[in-house]
């Protein structure tokens, strides 16, 4: 057995450090991604938005983004089992449209952006796929439930 299946204060430390790695390694993902992608549909709708107006649209998806994964990350800490599926989806959805990205890019008949081999393809498979196999294999310990003289 693995140090963190016997001992609970190591499993919540392993719980959370995943937690904190999952979360920054998703934002980071899906601002460089969503951007990517609202900035093809404001080109195709021509929309007229300045770069800070982009800029703006973006972090505000990004911060409701992160608030769902804080979400979720109190969820995972607490043992709830539908979390550890949740973010294997939205590891997996980001890689899928990092790659459609740089494929779109790259097989479009328009300028190619070598930005989007960074930003589409290295940088979801360096930080999401190899953060699958924990999120597969880590399971939270349940807590203990409090004793009532040591509040």
């Amino acid at each position: 057995m693995a140090m963190w299946e016997r001992d609970p204060k190591a499993n919540r430390r392993i719980a959370l450090l995943l937690v904190v790695v999952e979360a920054v390694a998703a934002l980071i993902n899906f601002f460089f991604i969503f951007q990517a992608y609202f900035f093809r549909v404001q080109l195709r709708l021509h929309m007229v938005l300045s770069n800070v107006g982009l800029l703006v649209i973006v972090i505000m998806a990004t911060a409701f983004f992160a608030v769902l994964l804080v979400y979720e990350g109190m969820m995972y800490l607490r043992g709830r089992a539908w979390v550890r599926q949740a973010l294997l989806a939205e590891n997996g959805v980001l890689i899928g449209l990092g790659i459609l990205l740089l494929l779109l890019n790259r097989l479009g008949g328009g300028p190619k952006d070598v930005s989007l081999i960074y930003f589409g393809l290295l940088l979801p498979l360096v930080t999401l796929f190899p953060l699958l196999w924990p999120l597969l294999v880590f399971r939270v310990l349940p807590q203990a439930p409090a004793k009532p003289g040591n509040a």
